[in-house]
């Protein structure tokens, strides 16, 4: 979470060091951290059902959990690591529980939002923060099948 998140009470953008980080030691700040970094907790830490390889260290990803996404932030030094065994199949059967509700799977990675569907991962670019993203329920000859698509915000294109 030092590298990938975004700590907007110390200016740090997303996927650079903190500069309280110390290797080997964490944060410098830690008594003192700022809110964010209080408030936020990795998912790892919170599902006993994840193992040791979804440590972020190891994965080289950050778990963000929220009332309807879990977003995945990938270390920008490895190249989509969310498509590798066992993450895949994980983050395929938490995007199939949880579309039916309305929560989405999403993955950051190099400024790019990659939605995570039952079956697939769907890169839809670079998302504003502004837009929306919309998934629909297609049935097929093979059964159902989503489709996910960016709507462009006020002053922005669709995708």
């Amino acid at each position: 979470c030092c590298k990938t998140m975004v700590i907007a009470e110390l200016k740090k953008p997303k996927d650079s060091w903190c500069p309280n980080f110390v290797r080997g030691q964490g944060c410098a700040i830690y008594a003192d951290r700022p809110k964010s970094c209080r408030d936020f907790t990795c998912y790892w830490l919170l599902d006993p059902a994840m193992g040791p390889e979804w440590k972020p260290d190891r994965c080289k990803m950050v778990l963000d959990a929220r009332a309807d996404w879990l977003v995945v932030h990938v270390d920008p030094a490895v190249s989509r690591p969310w498509e590798q065994e066992p993450y895949f199949s994980y983050l395929t059967e938490m995007a199939a529980r949880n579309i039916a509700r309305g929560a989405s799977v999403l993955v950051m990675e190099r400024g790019r939002t990659i939605i995570i569907l039952p079956d697939r991962g769907v890169d839809l670019g670079v998302v504003a923060p502004e837009d929306r993203i919309v998934v629909n329920r297609v049935m097929t000859g093979a059964g159902p099948s989503w489709h996910a698509r960016v709507v462009a915000g006020e002053g922005g294109s669709s995708q």
